[in-house]
């Protein structure tokens, strides 16, 4: 149950996260472990985008410092910080893999080891992803 508050709490602050709020560009918004109790910012990296939840940790991709950040849900620290060309914007995790769009590339990344394992280069830019439980 907590895990999906935490799920929740994030997936309700993505717009906020989106966009520099009261000249904030380096913390994703306050995270609500519980309604009505607030954390702390978590420090990621420029400009937080798209977000992805991959069952244990949050992923952010940092759109200005071409990085995403994974951020462990029980500690709320940045346990891992991954590097990808471009300006990353958008996230999704199909049970295995977390994905990465970021301009004209689609970045794999393995959570486990915690580096980028693959990519695909797109003809054109993309700036959203979505997965059907079968097909990205």
């Amino acid at each position: 149950m907590k895990r999906l508050k935490l799920l929740l709490a994030f997936y309700l602050v993505v717009g906020v996260a989106s966009s520099a709020v009261a000249g904030v560009k380096r913390d994703v918004p306050l995270l609500y472990q519980t309604l009505g109790t607030k954390n702390t910012p978590i420090a990621v990296g420029l400009t937080p985008r798209g977000m992805a939840f991959d069952g244990l940790n949050m992923w952010v991709a940092n759109y200005d410092s071409g990085t995403v950040s994974k951020i462990d849900i029980y500690t709320n620290n940045v346990i891992a910080t991954i590097s990808v060309t471009g300006t990353p914007a958008s996230l999704t995790f199909d049970g295995t893999y977390v994905w990465c769009v970021s301009d004209s590339n689609v970045y794999q990344i393995d959570p486990s080891q915690n580096s980028v394992i693959g990519s695909v280069a797109l003809s054109g830019y993309a700036w959203g992803s979505a997965f059907d439980g079968q097909y990205l």
